[in-house]
Parts: structure tokens; sequence; C-alpha cells
């Protein structure tokens, strides 16, 4: 295959497959998002920029895309790595082509400023926060197309909180599932007539979840 005149597009692939897809030249889905940070950072590696400024930078442009990205995407760890990566290199040098450059460690730069850090916002962290926002519009059946089709084709007949991955789901759902021990700590249902209620796996009790309790 010409890679160079060749397109592929995957559904249902994890992180080590979609690692091998790479490694053999094909593009991703994440692509554009990576090429416009890097087209990013290397227009501004040409300016004098303070570290100051490098850092302002960061917040506001860089950030805003990968929201924008995060907001509507379950984005790969292997995505976010590469992504902080070229930031932290940014962040350090002003120069994304240079490596092992970095003074402190990306988690600690992450932290608020009264912990040490730089207050810059972890994409790891802020991405499932974004994903327990989509678990919300699936439990609270707000009107979204989105979550119309998945009750549909996953919940018609079993708890969010019950059903269990399947070889054919897409990966974007899997990773959602596997966010449900955060998610039902913030999760607690108005109980109401009771018909729209699992009795065994929703959150209607103070005691939590009854399935794991009795």
């Amino acid at each position: 295959m010409n890679k160079s005149k060749t397109e592929l597009f995957t559904s249902g692939v994890g992180q080590s497959e979609s690692n091998a897809i790479v490694g053999y030249g094909f593009s991703t889905e994440y692509s554009p998002l990576l090429a416009k940070i890097t087209k990013s950072f290397k227009s501004w590696s040409a300016k004098l920029l303070s570290f100051a400024g490098r850092l302002e930078l960061l917040k506001t442009v860089i950030f805003g895309t990968v929201n924008f990205w995060i907001s509507a995407f379950v984005l790969p760890k292997g995505c976010i790595k590469e992504i902080e990566s070229i930031c932290s290199r940014f962040l350090w040098s002003g120069n994304i082509d240079r490596r092992g450059i970095a003074k402190v460690a990306w988690s600690t730069v992450c932290l608020s400023k009264d912990e040490g850090g730089l207050g810059l916002r972890s994409f790891v962290v802020w991405n499932q926060v974004l994903c327990l926002k989509f678990i919300w519009l699936l439990l609270s059946r707000s009107p979204s197309l989105w979550a119309d089709w998945y009750w549909h084709t996953h919940l018609a007949e079993d708890s969010f909180w019950k059903i269990e991955p399947s070889a054919n789901d897409s990966w974007a759902w899997r990773k959602l599932l596997d966010l449900r021990p955060l998610a039902v700590q913030f999760c607690k249902t108005t109980l109401g007539n009771g018909l729209a209620t699992s009795f065994w796996y929703d959150v209607w009790t103070p005691l939590g979840q009854l399935s794991t309790v009795m």
C-alpha cells in the first residue's frame, strides 16, 4: 500500500493497535490535532518569547485547541502523552525539536501554584472530567442524538452500571464503561415512581449501589 495515497479509518481498536498503525506510517484520526499544535509551536519558536510568554500561550491557545477536541472525543493515552511531550519541550526551550531539557516533570507543572506547580491543566485529568460529562448525558437522558443512539444500541435492556463490554464495542464506548467506578461516586438517582430506576445498580439509597452491599 502506498501510504502517501492511503487513508486508514478504524473503529474499536485499542491503544496497542493504534500505536501499531502509527508505527507503519499511517496517520490516525487525531493526526490533525497533533499537526495543528505542532504548526503553532513551530511558528512561535522563531519568536523570542520569554518563559512567561510561552506559559501564557500554552494556557490560552494550545489548551483551548485541545479542549475543543477532548470535549467531543476520548483521546487515547498515546495521543495525550505526545501532546504533553510537545508542550513540555516548548515550555522549557521554545523549540519542540529539542528533547530531554525539561527541568520539572509535567505532572508537577500541572499542579496548582499553591502546590508548587504552574497551574497548567492536566490533559489526562481533564479528558476524564469531560468523559464523565458524556456519562451524565446518558444517565440524565438529555435530548441528544448521541445519547439516544447509545440507549438504543447498548442500554435498551441493560443498566449502564451492569452491562459488560464486548469485543464488538467501539473503543470510545469501552473507555466510558471503564470510567464507571469513578462516575458512580458522583451519581445519585431520584427515585420518583421507580419505573426508570434500577433497583440493584442505580444509586438511590444512602448505601450506594445495592449490588455491591447485599
